[in-house]
């Protein structure tokens, strides 16, 4: 289980959230027509926020090479709001979903274009 111990030497249970960021169907083949929707984006910035403890805390990763991203030591029980390339999804992970996958600009769908 994930977690981290705190000064009374008990563990406190904290969760991840983690994904993948991809081109969406508008980018698809815009420099390259034989470039597909789906394809993970590197150095994309994704962005949580939360408030815990009457703080609100904000952290920002880049994804990798193979578009992943990871956010770990988060707490559980509290709506993580999280964002990459202008879309939001809220979150709240629990001891039941202690780790969730998010994933940004490709909803699964792949379509083929003709160009002329």
């Amino acid at each position: 289980t994930t977690g981290q111990g705190n000064e009374k030497g008990s563990v406190i249970k904290t969760g991840i959230l983690y994904g993948t960021v991809f081109t969406t169907k508008e980018e698809a083949g815009k420099n390259n027509p034989y470039e597909l929707e789906g394809v993970p984006l590197p150095n994309a910035a994704v962005t949580i926020t939360y408030t815990y403890s009457g703080k609100t805390i904000t952290k920002t990763v880049n994804s990798a090479s193979n578009g992943k991203f990871e956010f770990a030591e988060l707490p559980l029980n509290v709506s993580i709001s999280i964002s990459s390339r202008g879309t939001t999804q809220n979150k709240t992970l629990t001891t039941s979903s202690i780790k969730q996958y998010v994933k940004f600009g490709w909803d699964g769908e792949i379509e083929i274009k003709q160009y002329k």
